[in-house]
């Protein structure tokens, strides 16, 4: 089973210093680079590396000062581009705490929904998460307070 858990204190969080110029740059060019990884979404090799590397990158985003007071499960779907079932991904957020787990989440307060293409869009800050869910390709259900902590919670770009 791969299971990623962060704890308070391990994020990957960046400082601003003299290299923030160089930071905003590498941030453009992962953008750029992002709507052209996503076009490979579609190819079935493609899709099964990016639903690998899931649980590694949401723990990796994760932002524990966000979840103050969290106590919760959630759920996310990505879609598969062949029109198959979603893969599923339980994520539980406890005591500043995050750990992803493949499979369903039967109790889920909340659900997120999306493409492996958008996310691979969303993640790389070429485009924001309203801009998806305006658009119908990022999905929110459940309790609507725990669904909208979801982006925040991993430090997505709105």
């Amino acid at each position: 089973m791969n299971t990623r858990t962060v704890r308070p204190g391990t994020t990957n969080r960046s400082t601003r210093g003299p290299g923030e110029s160089l930071k905003a740059s590498g941030r453009a060019l992962l953008s750029r680079a992002g709507g052209r990884a996503a076009e490979l979404d579609g190819r079935p090799a493609t899709h099964r590396m990016l639903l690998r590397a899931v649980p590694q990158a949401l723990s990796m985003r994760f932002q524990p000062q966000k979840a103050d007071g969290l106590d919760t499960v959630l759920e996310l779907r990505v879609r598969d581009p062949a029109g198959g079932e979603p893969a599923r991904y339980t994520i539980r957020v406890k005591d500043n705490a995050c750990t992803v787990t493949p499979g369903a989440a039967p109790n889920a307060s909340a659900a997120t929904e999306i493409g492996g293409d958008d996310m691979i869009r969303l993640v790389t800050g070429a485009v924001g998460w309203p801009e998806l869910l305006a658009a119908q390709r990022l999905e929110l259900s459940g309790d609507v307070f725990v669904a909208l902590r979801f982006p925040q919670l991993f430090n997505l770009p709105a």
